[in-house]
């Protein structure tokens, strides 16, 4: 049986939970965007690449539910 996991998935996020957006000096871009709401229903097309800002979007999603219902759990 695998143990119980000591850290949080943290992407995007400081490790108090906030969030970490962070502007990118040369495409003047936010680290973290969220999908538009056709994407997020469908999906992506064969071949098609997501950008890294919705990435780190689901992943800092991803990170604050994990924390939530843990809270709620222990």
């Amino acid at each position: 049986m695998a143990s119980k996991p000591t850290v949080y998935p943290d992407y995007a996020v400081n490790t108090d939970g906030t969030d970490n957006d962070v502007t990118d000096p040369t495409t003047g871009q936010n680290n973290v965007t969220e999908p538009v709401a056709s994407r997020k229903l469908s999906g992506w097309l064969y071949n098609e690449k997501p950008n890294r800002q919705f990435f780190n979007w689901l992943h800092r999603l991803t990170t604050q539910w994990i924390r939530y219902l843990f809270g709620r759990i222990v």
